[in-house]
C-alpha cells in the first residue's frame, strides 16, 4: 500500500497490531464480564471465570446475547458443558445445504483476484479501516434537527438523545419528540453514527464472509441461504466480489456486524463483456448461442492487467448511513480503482441485485451507471 494513502479524512488502515489488540479487547470484555458474574467466594474461582467466559465468548459467535440472570443461573448449576457445546454447536453450523456448499467451494477454488486486490490485501483475507466520520453530522441528525427546529426545539445532545426548548429551559428525550413521525424515529434509532463506541469498516475476500452476506445477519435479502436467489451466490464468490461490513470495536469477528455492501467487480476485457453480453439476454438467437460456446472453448479471456477491473457499490443492506457507503467508495477508488477511459460492464454470472450493466469513470471516482458508459 502506498504512503501516502494509509490516512485519509474518512478512514485509517489499521496495522496488524492494531487488528491484534481490538481483538484483545474484544476478549477482555468477555473476561471482564465473567469476572463480574462469578462470586469472590467461589473456591474454584479461576476455572469457573474461564468456563463463562467460553459460554459468553460462543453465545457471541452464536449472535446470542446472555442476560445476568441467565449467567447466573449457570454459576448456580455449574454445567458449563452442555451450554459451551450447545452455543459452540449451532454457531458452527453451516446455514448452507450439502450442495449448495459444494458449490460454492467448487466456485471459491476458481477465484481469480485483480493485481490491485493481490497487491492491497497480500496474504491476507481482511482489512480493517478505523472510521472517522463520525466526527461529521450524518443525514439524519440533519433531518431531526429541521423537524425540532420547525417546532421549537433545539438538539443539545443528538448522541445522548437529548434536546432543549428555545429558552434552554426543559430537556425533552428526542425519541419522545419523534413519536408523532415514526419513520424519522426509525431513521433517528438507527443511525449509527449516534453510537459513541468506535466503528470499523472490514473488506474482506474470504469466502465466509462473502456466502453469508445476508445469512445470519441482522437483515434479510434475496441472497440469504434460504433465500429465492440462493443459486447466484456460488457465482459470487467466485468472482471477484469484495464485501465491507460496517462493525463496531466491540464485534472484530464479524458476529453481528451493522450493515454491509458489496464491491461489484466492472471488467473491461473484450471477451469477458462479450460473454456477458450473452449471458443478459432473456432469450439469445441461435447464432449469439453458437458464438458465445465457441467463444467458452475457443476463445480465452485476456490477461488481468491493473485497469481491466473497478469495482462499484451495490446496495446497502442494514442499518449504515450514506457516510458508511461513501467512505467505501473513497477507500475503493484510492486503492482498487484505476480505470482507464474504456467501457466497465459487470460481469454476466454475478447477480446484479439492483446495480447497473455500466460503470463509468467521473471526476468523484467510478460510478455505476444504466446503459451509460465513455
Amino acid at each position: 500500500m502506498e504512503q501516502g494513502k494509509q490516512d485519509s479524512k474518512r478512514y485509517e488502515v489499521l496495522s496488524d497490531a492494531q487488528i491484534d489488540d481490538m481483538h484483545a479487547r474484544f476478549h477482555e470484555r468477555l473476561k471482564k464480564r465473567a469476572n463480574k458474574i462469578i462470586p469472590a467466594s467461589c473456591d474454584d474461582r479461576t476455572e469457573q471465570v474461564q468456563s463463562l467466559y467460553e459460554v459468553l465468548l460462543w453465545a457471541e459467535r452464536n449472535r446470542k446475547k446472555l442476560k445476568t440472570e441467565e449467567l447466573r443461573e449457570m454459576v448456580e448449576e455449574r454445567k458449563w458443558s452442555p451450554h459451551i457445546s450447545a452455543f459452540q454447536k449451532a454457531a458452527e453450523k453451516n446455514p448452507w445445504s450439502l450442495y449448495r456448499r459444494y458449490q460454492i467451494n467448487k466456485s471459491f477454488k476458481k477465484r481469480e483476484e485483480t493485481p490491485l486486490v493481490d497487491e492491497l490485501f497480500g496474504d491476507k483475507e481482511r482489512i480493517y479501516l478505523k472510521v472517522n466520520y463520525l466526527r461529521e453530522y450524518s443525514d439524519t441528525y440533519y433531518d431531526v434537527h429541521n423537524y425540532l427546529s420547525h417546532r421549537g426545539y433545539e438538539i443539545t445532545d443528538y448522541v445522548k438523545g437529548y434536546a432543549t426548548d428555545k429558552a434552554g429551559k426543559q430537556t425533552y428525550k428526542i425519541g419522545k419528540l419523534l413519536k408523532k413521525r415514526e419513520p424519522l424515529l426509525e431513521q433517528y434509532k438507527e443511525d449509527e453514527t449516534r453510537s459513541s463506541v468506535d466503528k470499523y469498516i472490514v473488506l474482506s475476500r474470504a469466502k465466509e464472509d462473502i456466502a453469508n452476506m445476508s445469512t445470519n445477519r441482522a437483515w434479510g435479502s434475496c441472497m440469504a441461504a434460504k433465500g429465492i436467489f440462493r443459486h447466484k451466490v456460488p457465482a459470487i464468490v467466485g468472482s471477484k466480489t469484495l464485501v465491507a461490513y460496517l462493525i463496531t470495536e466491540n464485534d472484530p469477528e464479524i458476529n453481528n456486524p451493522l450493515s454491509r455492501l458489496l464491491l461489484k467487480p466492472y471488467d473491461s476485457r473484450k471477451t469477458v463483456n462479450e460473454k456477458s453480453a450473452y449471458q443478459e439476454k432473456s432469450f439469445p438467437a441461435l447464432s449469439d448461442t453458437f458464438s458465445y460456446w465457441k467463444q467458452c472453448l475457443f476463445d480465452k479471456d485476456e490477461p488481468l492487467t491493473p485497469q481491466s477491473i473497478v469495482y462499484a457499490l451495490g446496495n446497502m443492506y442494514g442499518l449504515g448511513s450514506e457516510s458508511f457507503k461513501e467512505t467505501v467508495q473513497q477507500f475503493t477508488d484510492d486503492h482498487l480503482n484505476n480505470p482507464d477511459n474504456t467501457a466497465y460492464r459487470l460481469h454476466g454470472h454475478i447477480y446484479a441485485d439492483g446495480s447497473p450493466t455500466w460503470a463509468v469513470k467521473r471526476k468523484e471516482g467510478v460510478r455505476a451507471s444504466w446503459g451509460l458508459h465513455y
